[in-house]
C-alpha cells in the first residue's frame, strides 16, 4: 500500500502489484515494451512504456527471428516509439521480438521480458465449416473453406451427428476422379426427410494444421429431401396485350398509372404442394431459403404435403424466401431466373450473410422466368374487366373506364372485391369472390374455391395476402426497408378485400396470413423488349476483315444465317475479306427459340450499331443491313508490340519469389510490352468465331464495358477482362493461327485447342505446350517474374533501388534484379506510395477502374502495367488453380509488389484479371 495525494486531501491508493515500480539506484521503475507491430511488410513499430536513451536506436540491442534489422529511428517527436527497418516479412507469419540493454533516460535496463510477437499481414486463418447438405437418405457431404489434411478429415471419430451414426467418410470425387479435399462425403445410417439433424466437428485440420474453428465447427442440415412425385403445373393468363401501355385507375383517389400490357400471372396463389415440391428441388442444389414454409394457416412447418390441405396456399414465407424460390421454379424449368445480386450473381439464398444485398435484388428485366408482380401489375389484373361494359349488380354504374387506343376498356371501382358485382360492404357478394374473417372461419382454404374475376382469377381478394416487388406505393410513404402487400386475408374484415387494399410489411417477415402469386414476362413481349433495349451485335465490315462475320443473339433466339451482298467466296478453309470501298448488305435470318413468336414487332425493333440502314417485315425475322463502304473499326487493333527477355541459349538465375531464391530460367522468350487490350482481344476473337473457335466467356472492355461490344473510342486501349484462363490459352492460339504461325496449346491427342466449351475438366487441365511451336502463349510464373524484375547489366542508380537491388551472376557479368517487395520499374518499394503511383494503377490511384493500358511509366525493358491495372494469367498450375501475377486496380498499394499473385480455377472470369502474351524464341 502506498499514500498518495490527490488534491490537498491525502488519500490511500491501491496499487497493482505488477505496476509497483522497481528502484534502482534510487530511479524509476524500468523500462519496457507496450507494443509492437509490423506497419508495413519491412518496418516494425516498437513502442516503450517511457521515454528511451538513444541506446534504443542501437540496432545490436533487437532481435527478430528470421528477419534482418537495417536501421533503429526515433518516430519524431516521442522518444519512447521506435521504427525497425528490416528486411521483407513474410505475410502471415508469426515472429517475436526481443530487445536487451535499451535503457531509459535515468539509465534503467529494459526489463528482461520482453518477448514480443507480431506479424505482418491476416495471420493463418483457422478452417471453417462452409456448408452440409444431405445428399441422400444415407450420405451428409461436409463442406470445408479450404483444403484439409486427409488424416483428420477422413477419421470417422472427428464427425458427430445427433441422431445418426458416420460409419465411413472419403473425399468427394471430381470429374478428373482426383479428390476434393474441401469436401468430405459422410456415409451415415438413413436420416429422415425434412428432420433438422446437428453436425459436430472436432479435431480437423487444414493442410497447414491449423484446427478447425470453434465458432464454425458445427452446422444443422435437414434430412434428404424427397420432392412430391408430380410437381404442380401452375396455369397462368395473360393481362393486356403486349407492347400496349394501359392507364390503369389505383388506389382510393382513382388517379391512373401507366402499366405495360402481356404480361402473364398465376391464376391461383402459390399452393403448398407446389411450393415444397419446388423448395425441396432447390434445396437438393445448393438453394438456402428463409423459411421452409406452412400448409395453409396451421400446417406443420416444412412438413411433407397433406392431402387435406395440399392444395391451400403455403404461409410463413417471407418476401425474401419468395423471389428466391420464383428463381428456383425458373431454373426448375429450363428457365432465365429473374433475380440477381450485384454482379448479375442469381440469387439462390433467402439468408444472405448481409441481409440488404437480398433485399436490394435486381430484376433482370430481359429475363423469361417467374418473378413476383409489381404492385401496379397486381391492381391491373384485380380490376381488369375487359372491353365490355359490366351488367349486373352496382358495377353496371359504378365502373371506371379508360381509353387505349380508341378502345374503351373497364375497371373494378377501388371499393370492390376483385370480381365482385357490389362494393365491399356487401358482405354477401364479397363472400362469393373472397375468403375473409366472416366467411374462412379463422383459417385458409384450398386455392381456386371462390368465383374467378374476368380473367379466371381466383382469389385476388381475400385467403391470403400476396407479397407484391415494389418496395414504395404512392398510397404509402414508405422507406425500402419494407415491400408491398395486397388483397387483404382470411384474419382481416371485408373491407381488407377492397382491389385497392395493400399494406407495408417488412421483407424478412413471416407470417400465416401472407403468401405470394407469381408472374412472367409474355414471350411476345419479352422478345420485344430484350430487342428494342438491346440492339443487334454484329462485327462492322472492313478491309481486309472476315467476311464471314460474328452476330451476337438475343437470348430468346436459336440461330442466325447471315449472307453478304456482294458476296465473298470463301477459299479453303480461310473466310474471304471484305474488300475496301465496297458498300454491303447483310440479310439476316434469326430462329426463335421454341415457344417464341416474332408476328407484331414495331418496325424500328432492331438496331445494329455502325449500319447506315436496318430494315425488316413486322411479321418475320428477316433483317436487312446495309453499312456505309467498308473501313477499319473506329478503334485499332492495337498489338502488344513484343520484348525479347534475355538472350537465346543463356540460362539465367533470377531471384524468385519473397525469399529471392535464384531460379533457372531459360532466356530468349518474347513478352508483351503490354497487357492485351480489348480492341485487339476483339479482333482476334471475331475472326476465331468466324473460323471455328468457341469462348467461355467473351470479355469486356476494362472493368464495366459491355461485354462482347464492339470496341468504342476512349475505352478499346483498356486491357480485356472477365476473361478466364481457358478463353486466355484459346484466344493464344487463335492469334497464331491468324498470324500464320504453330499454335501451341494442344489435346492429349495432339489438337489444337479452339473450345474448351463443354469440354471435360480433365481435357481442360491437361493441356499441353507444343514445345515446336512458334505461336503466341502465357507466360510461366518464372518467366514472368524475371521480365518483371529484370534491371538489366546497368547498376540502378535512383532510389533505394540503389542498395536494395538484388544481383546474381551469369557469364561472369552481374545481372541486377527489382526486389521482390518493389512494384516493377519502381525505384522505392511499395512502402512509398507516391513511387510506386509511377509505375502501377492500384486502389488508391485507380479511381475504382481500369486505365488505358501503357499511361504509366515502364520498366527497364519497356513493359508497362506489369503491376496493377489488371492481374495476369500466366501458364502454370498450384494445386488445382492457376495464377494471376501483378495485382490489379482493386488491391492496396503493397500488392503492387512484383511477386504478388493470386490462385484461381481456370473457369474463373473477373473484371480485375485479363492477360500479356509471350512467345518462345524460334
Amino acid at each position: 500500500m502506498i499514500v498518495g495525494v490527490t488534491g490537498s486531501v491525502w488519500a490511500h491508493v491501491e496499487a497493482d502489484a505488477q505496476e509497483v515500480p522497481s528502484v534502482s539506484n534510487g530511479h524509476a521503475m524500468k523500462p519496457k515494451i507496450n507494443s509492437v507491430f509490423a506497419q508495413d511488410h519491412v518496418s516494425v513499430k516498437v513502442t516503450f512504456n517511457k521515454s528511451v536513451s538513444n541506446s534504443a536506436l542501437d540496432v545490436s540491442n533487437y532481435k527478430i527471428d528470421l528477419l534482418t534489422i537495417a536501421k533503429a529511428t526515433f518516430e519524431a517527436p516521442n522518444n519512447n516509439v521506435v521504427i525497425l527497418t528490416t528486411d521483407a516479412h513474410r505475410v502471415g507469419t508469426i515472429y517475436r521480438l526481443v530487445a536487451t540493454n535499451v535503457t531509459d533516460l535515468d539509465g534503467n535496463v529494459i526489463d528482461p521480458v520482453n518477448s514480443h510477437p507480431f506479424v505482418w499481414g491476416p495471420p493463418p486463418t483457422k478452417p471453417k465449416l462452409d456448408a452440409i447438405q444431405a445428399t441422400s437418405r444415407t450420405v451428409v457431404q461436409v463442406t470445408f473453406d479450404k483444403e484439409m489434411d486427409h488424416l483428420s478429415a477422413l477419421n470417422t471419430s472427428n464427425y458427430t451427428i445427433k441422431g445418426l451414426q458416420v460409419l465411413r467418410s472419403s473425399f468427394k470425387m471430381d470429374e478428373n476422379n482426383r479428390a476434393n479435399k474441401k469436401v468430405v462425403e459422410l456415409t451415415t445410417s438413413p436420416n429422415s426427410s425434412g428432420s433438422v439433424y446437428a453436425l459436430v466437428v472436432s479435431n480437423v485440420t487444414d493442410l497447414s494444421g491449423n484446427v478447425i474453428d470453434e465458432e464454425r465447427k458445427s452446422m444443422q442440415f435437414f434430412g434428404f429431401l424427397e420432392a412430391t412425385s408430380t410437381p404442380s403445373n401452375h396455369k397462368m393468363v395473360q393481362v393486356g396485350t403486349p407492347g400496349v401501355v394501359y392507364r390503369v385507375p389505383e388506389f382510393k383517389d382513382e388517379n391512373t398509372v401507366n402499366v405495360t400490357g402481356g404480361y402473364m400471372i398465376g391464376t391461383t396463389e402459390v399452393t403448398y404442394d407446389e411450393w415444397y415440391s419446388v423448395r425441396t428441388w432447390a434445396m437438393n442444389r445448393g438453394y438456402t431459403f428463409q423459411n421452409m414454409g406452412r400448409e395453409g394457416h396451421d400446417g406443420k412447418i416444412g412438413a411433407y404435403p397433406t392431402l387435406r390441405a395440399k392444395n391451400e396456399p403455403v404461409t410463413t414465407i417471407s418476401w425474401r424466401d419468395a423471389i428466391v424460390w420464383s428463381n428456383a421454379k425458373s431454373e426448375r424449368e429450363g428457365l432465365t431466373p429473374v433475380y440477381r445480386l450485384s454482379g448479375h450473381t442469381i440469387l439462390r439464398n433467402a439468408t444472405h450473410v448481409f441481409a440488404h444485398a437480398v433485399d436490394d435484388a435486381m430484376e433482370m428485366p430481359n429475363a423469361n422466368g417467374y418473378r413476383l408482380p409489381t404492385s401496379n401489375e397486381w391492381g391491373m389484373a384485380a380490376r381488369w374487366m375487359g372491353t365490355q361494359s359490366p351488367m349486373t349488380g352496382s358495377l353496371a354504374r359504378t365502373r371506371r373506364t379508360t381509353t387505349v387506343n380508341d378502345v374503351t376498356h373497364y375497371w373494378t371501382p377501388w371499393n370492390y372485391a376483385s370480381g365482385a358485382v357490389e362494393d365491399a360492404s356487401n358482405e354477401s357478394e364479397t363472400g362469393a369472390v373472397s375468403w375473409f374473417w366472416n366467411n374462412a372461419f379463422e383459417g385458409t382454404r384450398p386455392v381456386g374455391q371462390k368465383r374467378a374475376n374476368a380473367l379466371g382469377l381466383y382469389d385476388m381478394s381475400g385467403n391470403v395476402a400476396e407479397w407484391v416487388f415494389d418496395t414504395e406505393d404512392a398510397d404509402f410513404e414508405l422507406s425500402n426497408d419494407y415491400r408491398v402487400i395486397r388483397g387483404g386475408s382470411w384474419d382481416e374484415t371485408s373491407s381488407s378485400t377492397e382491389v385497392s387494399h395493400m399494406d407495408p410489411e417488412l421483407p424478412h417477415v413471416a407470417s400465416e396470413k401472407i403468401g405470394f402469386r407469381i408472374s412472367r414476362m409474355n414471350r411476345v413481349s419479352l422478345m420485344m423488349q430484350k430487342v428494342t433495349q438491346t440492339e443487334l451485335q454484329m462485327a462492322i465490315p472492313r478491309t481486309g476483315a472476315s467476311a464471314y462475320t460474328y452476330i451476337s443473339l438475343p437470348d430468346q433466339y436459336a440461330s442466325a444465317v447471315i449472307s453478304w451482298s456482294p458476296n465473298i467466296e470463301k477459299k479453303g478453309m480461310w473466310a474471304g475479306r471484305f474488300q475496301s470501298g465496297q458498300t454491303y448488305t447483310a440479310t439476316v435470318t434469326l430462329t426463335p427459340k421454341k415457344g417464341y413468336t416474332a408476328q407484331g414487332l414495331p418496325a424500328n425493333v432492331f438496331t445494329v450499331a455502325g449500319a447506315q440502314s436496318v430494315t425488316h417485315d413486322p411479321n418475320s425475322t428477316v433483317i436487312t443491313i446495309t453499312y456505309a463502304p467498308t473501313a477499319r473499326t473506329n478503334a485499332p487493333e492495337h498489338a502488344a508490340r513484343m520484348v525479347q527477355v534475355g538472350k537465346y541459349g543463356v540460362t539465367y538465375a533470377v531471384p524468385i519469389g519473397l525469399r529471392n531464391e535464384n531460379n533457372n530460367v531459360a532466356g530468349g522468350f518474347w513478352i508483351g510490352n503490354t497487357e492485351v487490350s480489348y480492341a485487339e482481344w476483339y479482333a482476334v476473337r471475331m475472326w476465331a468465331i468466324a473460323n471455328g473457335y468457341t469462348f467461355e466467356n467473351i470479355g469486356v472492355e476494362g472493368h464495366d464495358g459491355i461485354a462482347g461490344a464492339a470496341p468504342m473510342n476512349g475505352i478499346a486501349q483498356e486491357p480485356v477482362t472477365s476473361i478466364s484462363w481457358r478463353d486466355a490459352i484459346v484466344w493464344s492460339n487463335a492469334k497464331s493461327e491468324r498470324e500464320g504461325l504453330i499454335p501451341v496449346y494442344r489435346s492429349r491427342a495432339f489438337e489444337v485447342l479452339r473450345s474448351f466449351v463443354n469440354a471435360q475438366v480433365a481435357t481442360v487441365e491437361a493441356t499441353m505446350r507444343y514445345v515446336q511451336s512458334n505461336g503466341y502463349r502465357l507466360p510461366t510464373s518464372q518467366e514472368w517474374e524475371m521480365a518483371a524484375r529484370w534491371l538489366g547489366t546497368s547498376q540502378p542508380k535512383k532510389g533505394s533501388l540503389v542498395k536494395e537491388r538484388r544481383v546474381t551472376r551469369i557469364h561472369g557479368a552481374s545481372h541486377f534484379w527489382t526486389p521482390a517487395h518493389y512494384a516493377s520499374g519502381a525505384t522505392e518499394s511499395t512502402a512509398h506510395a507516391t513511387e510506386t503511383s509511377q509505375t502501377a494503377w492500384y486502389a488508391d490511384n485507380s479511381n475504382n477502374g481500369t486505365k488505358a493500358i501503357g499511361s504509366k511509366r515502364n520498366n527497364a525493358l519497356g513493359l508497362f502495367d506489369m503491376n496493377g491495372n489488371v492481374a495476369e494469367w500466366v501458364f502454370d498450375a498450384q494445386h488445382s488453380s492457376r495464377v494471376a501475377f501483378g495485382g490489379s486496380w482493386i488491391d492496396e498499394v503493397f500488392r503492387m509488389r512484383t511477386i504478388n499473385s493470386v490462385l484461381r480455377s481456370s473457369d474463373r472470369a473477373a473484371n480485375n484479371i485479363g492477360l500479356r502474351i509471350a512467345r518462345s524464341e524460334q
